[in-house]
């Protein structure tokens, strides 16, 4: 029973140990609250630049993921109808190479074209 409970509390604490919940949970929380809840439409180089390092924080790579491409399409769409700035795309290009998922690189490497980078 106590090697049960042992591997169990090394197990826990491992997992712990590479992510940390409540640390996510807050800069998700922040980061939504950034985002005006997905509302926000207009979005300066300045603004995505700050989510970006905040994406850089977390330690649980699903959400960095997502997130990451979350400034992807900010980038890209930030200011339409115009087509995104030259700082806009640069932004753009270095979190697509930051993406780990082959297919979502393409999908956005397509997309980083088609919105005028």
């Amino acid at each position: 029973m106590k090697k049960i409970i042992l591997i169990t509390l090394i197990a826990f604490f491992s997992l712990e140990a590479k992510t940390d919940y409540m640390k996510d949970l807050d800069l998700s929380g922040e980061l939504l609250a950034f985002a005006e809840y997905g509302a926000k439409s207009s979005w300066s180089e300045s603004e995505v630049n700050k989510v970006e390092r905040m994406v850089e924080q977390f330690s649980d790579q699903d959400l960095k993921e997502i997130w990451t491409a979350n400034v992807i399409t900010y980038s890209l769409i930030g200011n339409l109808p115009d087509y995104p700035s030259r700082g806009m795309c640069k932004i753009a290009k270095r979190n697509i190479s930051k993406l780990k998922d082959d297919d979502l690189k393409s999908i956005w490497n397509m997309n980083y074209g088609l919105y005028g980078c």
